[in-house]
C-alpha cells in the first residue's frame, strides 16, 4: 500500500470516479480535480506536494493538460506525469517527456495507470 499523494485532472466526472476510487482502494491519497485551470492551483498551493499528477489533456477552461504537465515540473522536477488522451495527436504540443512522464490512449483500464505508477515511481 501506498500513501502517495496523486493528483487526478479529468472533466469526465464517471472516469475520474472510476479511477479515483481505484487509487484509494491501492492506498493513494487522491485529489481531484475537473479542469486544467483547478489542477495548476491546486498544484501551486499543495504544501505537501504530489507524488505524480494524471491529467486528461483535453479539459474544458483556460489550461490544458498539457501545461499542468509544465506547472507540476515547475513545482517538482521531478514529479511523474501520466498525460491520457482520446487523441494521440494531442501528445506532439507536449514535446519530449521527462524521465518520469508517460502517455497513455483512452480507453484505458485504471490497472494500467496502476503499472505505469509504479514503474515511473522507481
Amino acid at each position: 500500500m501506498s500513501s502517495k499523494r496523486i493528483l487526478v485532472v479529468e472533466d469526465e466526472d464517471l472516469i475520474r470516479r472510476i479511477l479515483t476510487e481505484t487509487l484509494a482502494d491501492e492506498g493513494y491519497l487522491v485529489v481531484e480535480a475537473s479542469t486544467a485551470d483547478e489542477a495548476a492551483e491546486l498544484l501551486v498551493k499543495a504544501q505537501d506536494g504530489f507524488a505524480a499528477v494524471i491529467t486528461d489533456i483535453h479539459t474544458p477552461g483556460m489550461r490544458d493538460g498539457i501545461e499542468v504537465g509544465r506547472c507540476a515540473h515547475e513545482q517538482d522536477p521531478d514529479i511523474a506525469v501520466i498525460y491520457v488522451t482520446g487523441r494521440p495527436d494531442a501528445m506532439q504540443a507536449v514535446g519530449g517527456l521527462a524521465p518520469k512522464d508517460a502517455f497513455l490512449r483512452k480507453p484505458y483500464l485504471p490497472s494500467q495507470i496502476l503499472a505505469l505508477l509504479r514503474t515511473l515511481d522507481r
